[in-house]
């Protein structure tokens, strides 16, 4: 019975057919309809939200790299971002490789933290520190 009324209580759907008879019960499930609803709230916007940020992401993506200008290609190749995270091999080119991940910490995807334990995963994982993993 305590699941069924915390239940319809929480969905507000509140059949009915088990009330809280008490003072004391009937604040206790007041305050907990009140942090249902917060909670049911903040996981809608989550989910709703979502998609919105992706879509924002992807068009500041194409706004900003759809054509490359001399300027955007230095940034991209030399730029200080590419060379204190250690992105750029001979500031004359930008790889894919190089790019996507420029581009994923840009957007708050990967952090440096993020990019630094893989770096130091791989690290280990290259036994003959060839810059290459192979089996």
């Amino acid at each position: 019975d305590a699941w069924h009324l915390a239940m319809s209580t929480a969905s507000t759907v509140g059949w009915g057919d088990i009330v809280v008879t008490s003072n004391f019960g009937r604040f206790i499930f007041g305050i907990y309809a009140l942090i249902s609803a917060f909670v049911f709230a903040r996981l809608l916007a989550a989910f709703l939200i979502t998609p919105i940020m992706r879509q924002s992401r992807r068009q500041l993506l194409l706004d900003t790299y759809s054509q490359l200008t001399p300027t955007l290609f230095t940034r991209l190749a030399n730029g200080i971002e590419v060379r204190t995270l250690g992105l750029t091999d001979d500031n004359a080119t930008c790889t894919r490789d190089q790019f996507t991940l420029l581009v994923l910490i840009q957007q708050g995807i990967v952090s440096i933290d993020d990019l630094n334990e893989a770096r130091a995963i791989f690290d280990a994982l290259d036994a003959d520190r060839s810059g290459f993993l192979s089996a």
